[in-house]
Parts: C-alpha cells; sequence; structure tokens
C-alpha cells in the first residue's frame, strides 16, 4: 500500500509537465548528485571530462532550474609578474674572482659582502678548464661567468693573475669591451684573492682615478679565515694605502670548533734540513714592516739579498738559510715563513752587526719538490717545504751538480750512472724554472752533456731566484700498478725487469712506441703521467 502511495504522488508532480521537461529534469538531478559526490570526494568542482550535462530551459521549469543550477568556484586569477625593486645602492660593481686562491664554495660569502657596496653586474670566475668543471654548480647558481684561462707549457708566471690584471685594465679604460651590459661604465671594480700582488693593481687603478674621474675605484677582498690573530686591519691598512677599499668577508672559525691541521715545522742546521710534525713555533702576529726593510737592506749590503728584493722588503728562504750557514747561528726556522722571519728580525737585533760575514758566495741553495697531496702537512705551502726534505746546501764544487742531481734522485751511482741521462730528464721536469733564468729549451738541445752540467753550475751558484726544483717521481704507485696487471710477480721486482714490464704496459695501452729508454726514471715519468 506505501509503494503505491508514493507511485501517485510522483505521478501527481509529473501530471502537467511535459514528458521531455519531465526527462531533463530527471537527468539534471542526476548531474546534481554526481557533481555533489565528485565534490565531496575530491574537492574539485567540475565533472568529469566528457560527461554531458542537460539544462533546463530557462522558460520552463524556471523554479527547479534556479533551485538546481550549478554555482561554480571564482577562478584564482595568477597574481602579475612583480617588478624587481630598484638596488639601494646605485653603485654599479664588477667582481673578478681568483679561483687559485678563492674557494668556489665562498662565492655566496663575497656576493654578499660586496651587496652592500652596490650592485654586482658582472661576474667573474677565472681558473683553469679542470677547475671550471667542478665549480659549474656554484657558478650556475649565482651566475658567474666562468672564465678558463690556458696554461702554457714553458710559462713561468700564473696565468691566472695576467688575465685577472689585463681584465682589470679593460674595465677600467672601456668595460664595453668586456661586457655590454656596462656601456655606460662602472663605479668599482672588485679583486677577491688572496694574493697581495694585486695591490700593485689597486695602485695603478687609484693612480689612474686621478687623472680620469670616471674611473672606478677598487675593492680588495679576502676571507677572514685566512688572517692570523690581528692581521685583518694589516690587510684593510695596506689596502688604503693604495687608494683601495679592503673587504674582510666571512667568519673567522672558533679555535674550539675548528678541526685542528696537521702541524709541520722545518728547521735547518748546518747543510741540511729537518722535518718535525707537532707544535708549531709561535708565529709573529703581525711583523713590523720597517724592520724587514730595514733586515733586508742590511742582508743585501752583505751579498744575501738582492736589491729588488730588498726594495719590497723581502727576505727569501734562500737568503736566511745562506746567512745562518755563514755565520753559524745554530737551527734556523725556515717554515712556518713568519716564525722564520721573527727568529731572523730577533737575531739581527742581538748581534754585533760589524762582526757579521757576508755571502761567500761559494753556497748552492736548493729546496726538493715532490709531487703528492698536501693534506698531511697542513697546507700547500708547508708541503712544499716538507714534503721533499726541506732547504739544502752544497758548496759550490765541479761536482755539484751530480750531487744536487743525486740529492733530487735523478742520478744514483750504484744504479744509474750516466749523467747525461739524469741532465736531459732534469731538463724534462724543470723545463719552465730553468726557462725562468733564461735557459731556453732549444738551446739546451744543442748544448753537449759537458756544456749542460756548466750551464746548470751557473744557475745553481746564483744568489737569485727561488731555488725550487723537483724530484723524480716516486716508482711506488708505478710498481703497483704492475703488480695488479699481472705483468710481475712480485712488486719488489729488480729494476730492469720492472722497467721492461712498465713499458710493455705502455705500448699496450698506446702511450708508447718504438725502443725503450735505457734510463730507468724516464719510463717511471712516463708511466706516472699517464696513469
Amino acid at each position: 500500500m506505501r509503494a503505491q502511495a508514493r507511485v501517485e504522488r510522483k505521478r501527481a508532480v509529473f501530471k502537467d509537465v511535459p514528458f521531455w521537461i519531465a526527462v531533463t529534469f530527471t537527468i539534471e538531478c542526476l548531474t546534481c548528485l554526481t557533481g555533489s559526490v565528485q565534490r565531496a570526494l575530491s574537492g574539485w568542482h567540475r565533472l568529469p571530462q566528457g560527461f554531458v550535462t542537460l539544462r533546463v530551459p530557462a522558460h520552463s521549469c524556471a523554479r527547479e532550474a534556479s533551485r538546481l543550477r550549478l554555482h561554480a568556484r571564482p577562478r584564482r586569477r595568477s597574481p602579475s609578474p612583480r617588478t624587481p625593486a630598484p638596488h639601494p645602492n646605485p653603485h654599479r660593481i664588477a667582481l673578478l674572482v681568483d679561483g687559485d686562491s678563492i674557494a668556489r664554495s665562498s662565492l655566496a660569502l663575497v656576493l654578499e659582502a660586496l651587496e652592500l657596496k652596490g650592485q654586482v653586474i658582472v661576474r667573474r670566475f677565472y681558473g683553469s678548464e679542470h677547475m671550471i668543471q667542478k665549480a659549474q654548480t656554484e657558478l650556475r647558481k649565482f651566475n658567474v661567468t666562468p672564465i678558463a684561462v690556458i696554461p702554457y707549457k714553458g710559462g713561468c708566471k700564473d696565468p691566472t693573475d695576467a688575465r685577472i690584471a689585463w681584465d682589470c685594465a679593460l674595465l677600467a679604460r672601456d668595460p664595453s669591451c668586456i661586457c655590454q651590459e656596462v656601456a655606460d661604465g662602472l663605479d668599482a671594480i672588485a679583486l677577491a684573492t688572496c694574493d697581495l700582488d694585486f695591490l700593485d693593481i689597486l695602485h695603478q687603478l687609484n693612480l689612474l682615478g686621478n687623472r680620469r674621474t670616471e674611473t672606478p675605484k677598487g675593492y680588495f677582498m679576502r676571507p677572514a679565515a685566512t688572517f692570523g690573530e690581528g692581521l685583518a686591519q694589516t690587510f684593510l691598512d695596506r689596502a688604503s694605502e693604495v687608494g683601495a677599499e679592503g673587504i674582510v668577508y666571512g667568519k673567522k672559525e672558533d679555535d674550539q670548533k675548528r678541526t685542528p691541521k696537521p702541524s709541520v715545522t722545518v728547521t735547518f742546521n748546518a747543510n741540511s734540513s729537518t722535518v718535525c710534525f707537532g707544535e708549531q713555533p709561535a708565529s709573529a702576529e703581525a711583523l713590523d714592516q720597517e724592520r724587514l726593510k730595514a733586515a733586508a737592506s742590511l742582508l743585501c749590503e752583505l751579498g744575501y739579498v738582492t736589491e729588488q728584493e730588498a726594495e719590497t722588503g723581502m727576505l727569501p728562504t734562500r737568503a736566511i738559510t745562506k746567512f745562518a750557514h755563514a755565520n753559524r747561528l745554530g737551527p734556523t726556522i725556515v717554515w712556518p715563513g713568519t716564525a722564520g722571519l721573527k727568529q731572523t728580525l730577533d737575531r739581527l737585533d742581538s748581534l754585533d752587526r760589524a762582526k757579521l760575514r757576508p755571502n761567500p758566495g761559494n753556497l748552492v741553495y736548493m729546496l726538493p719538490l715532490e709531487v703528492g697531496t698536501w693534506k698531511p702537512f697542513g697546507s700547500s705551502n708547508a708541503a712544499k717545504f716538507a714534503r721533499g726534505g726541506g732547504p739544502v746546501l752544497f758548496q759550490d764544487s765541479p761536482g755539484v751538480v751530480a750531487a744536487v742531481l743525486s740529492v733530487l734522485g735523478y742520478l744514483e751511482h750504484d744504479v744509474d750512472g750516466s749523467l747525461a741521462d739524469a741532465l736531459e730528464h732534469f731538463m724534462a721536469l724543470n723545463e719552465a724554472r730553468l726557462d725562468s733564468y733564461g735557459v731556453r729549451r732549444q738551446r739546451w738541445d744543442s748544448l753537449s752533456p759537458e756544456d749542460r752540467e756548466r750551464e746548470l753550475r751557473q744557475v745553481f751558484s746564483l744568489d737569485s731566484g727561488r731555488q725550487t726544483w723537483r724530484r723524480v717521481f716516486s716508482d711506488k704507485a708505478a710498481r703497483e700498478l704492475i703488480c695488479r696487471e699481472g705483468l710481475v710477480a712480485d712488486e719488489d721486482a729488480s729494476r730492469e725487469e720492472m722497467q721492461g714490464a712498465m713499458w710493455s704496459y705502455l705500448v699496450k695501452k698506446g702511450h708508447a712506441e718504438g725502443l725503450m729508454p735505457s734510463y730507468y726514471h724516464a719510463v717511471v715519468t712516463r708511466l706516472v703521467e699517464y696513469m
């Protein structure tokens, strides 16, 4: 009975409504119900794609249509792009970063410190191709232009520094040569580097500004972590002296939080050096430049320092070791450098200058350089002094060249008795350094072994230059490789057997052809360079 009553009520509802309107109304109800379920499940206010919706015409069933009308949610308008706010400081700055001394990880700190001075519109990072490849992520992140500098064989100067100096000159005279965005000129040029040689570049920039009002000023940026206690102010003062503004960026690490680095001390005594790991001697917090210049002038009068070095107040390790040896001053610190300089200055203040002995002129100074990682020594400069054993002195004599080559590992009288092979290999590994002393490769090839020995003796006896020479490559890694390849049964195989196995391996890899060199270290060097 109840079911029949419901049917009768429905018939009464649609009694006066045309059939097609009733069908349309029914479909609209189903559509509304489907949309409500979908919105409840997904929160989205649109029907599934392809779903057909039939609406009741406006002129009929207006009451039902208005009751069932779906109200769409208004669309959210996408925000209009914002116009970047102008920089609070209108100064236009060009930043040149020396990749050899500034870590790529500190680019954020460099830009943060420089943004306080103005808008950095030119950002350039200088380094080798390998360094540029490793820094791609940071350079893209901060929109820095990479400048790959190619070092040429035989060159003795740092090409990165030369390129930065050249670009600095272009930016000072005509910035549009480098970047069209700075065609209107620059207000400042910032050099981010730890190399104090750039002070002269900033000094020339200041002198140019005295003649041309549109010349940009100079900023010299250096990380705070590279300064000892109290030396940051000295850096700022030196930058101010040349007409530039020094900027110390970043924070110095807390001594308690800093990971302790390996400490090494190199002490010279008699004619050789001793390398000790452990506590370093107290270094000078800030060396007095006037004391340094006075000491350099005194050693110049005694023949230990050149006039050019005396003018700049430079006391090279070569001069300190020869002075200590000639005057029998006992153990002398050569690394850390500041500790050695402080020790020398204190000695000069306490000694009777009238009794100081001049340079005898028959001392040969040499600092062996050995290729390898610097991490066990704490820094690259410490490794330069300590890895090869430290400075060595020789008495000048007809056999001094053979003695130097023996210490460097080129000549072993019990194994390799050929001095001619040792001289040729020494030239191969030290060509750039010999070129700085005027010994050119083309002329070297035309000399006899006797003339080559005479030429090296003259170079070794000079009281100028750093006199740093590369040692031969160690054959330890090469022996391990040949043993792993199964070409020899034992790493301690004889030199003849190991030399033949190394050459066979190079021929197999396509890095050698022809006859095997008779000189053992020549084969080792070729294999190490291939590795």
